[in-house]
């Protein structure tokens, strides 16, 4: 199967979202998700999220940082059965954490990319 420059696989995705600067500084990127709260049964909403690094990173990030926990996600509600499907996306521009499904996930942008790229399932 081939792909176009204009998409990437999940499998790169991953890859991409961990990415480190030669500093230890993780690499920012940019996600285009579509928003689903199964608590409370809405959403569809598409919200675009600029600049973001993975929570789990945050300890590689050398200056002090003040981080507002979002008690619920208007993403994806944490359910033990999606546990491997969610991703902790850290807002620094609000401080935020919320958790992202990678299905939800529809295009992704790190910071060497001219555009976005369609993800590939």
């Amino acid at each position: 199967m081939e792909f176009s420059k204009t998409e990437i696989q999940l499998k790169h995705l991953l890859k991409e979202m961990d990415r480190f600067y030669p500093t230890g500084e993780p690499i920012p990127f940019s996600i285009i998700a579509i928003t689903c709260n199964y608590a409370k049964n809405d959403g569809g909403d598409v919200i675009v999220l600029e600049n973001v690094i993975q929570a789990k990173n945050l300890a590689k990030v050398k200056s002090g940082i003040k981080i507002n926990r979002l008690p619920t996600s208007s993403i994806d509600s944490v359910r033990p059965e999606l546990a491997n499907r969610i991703r902790r996306i850290y807002i620094p521009v609000s401080g935020q954490i919320r958790n992202v499904n990678l299905r939800y996930i529809t295009h992704f942008k790190s910071q060497t990319d001219q555009a976005y790229k369609r993800i590939v399932y």
